[in-house]
């Protein structure tokens, strides 16, 4: 799928479970072009981002997603 979706300029979205812990996530995401960290406002702790962060180091992070962000109107 990674392989024909890179000759169609098409996009895949892999969901993996926490790399902190779980060693498959680390190993799935070392064989993604690039990844997006999603953290939840409030409960993620700046801690947990910065091994995340770390335990990527040989992976390009295209950014980090922020869900549960209440909408001030």
């Amino acid at each position: 799928i990674h392989t024909t979706l890179a000759r169609s300029n098409g996009l895949l979205i892999v969901d993996l479970p926490d790399i902190t812990t779980s060693a498959y996530s680390s190993l799935a995401a070392s064989l993604l072009d690039s990844v997006a960290i999603v953290a939840r406002i409030g409960v993620t702790h700046e801690d947990l981002l910065r091994q995340t962060c770390a335990e990527l180091s040989d992976v390009s992070i295209a950014g980090i997603i922020l869900n549960e962000v209440e909408s001030k109107r």
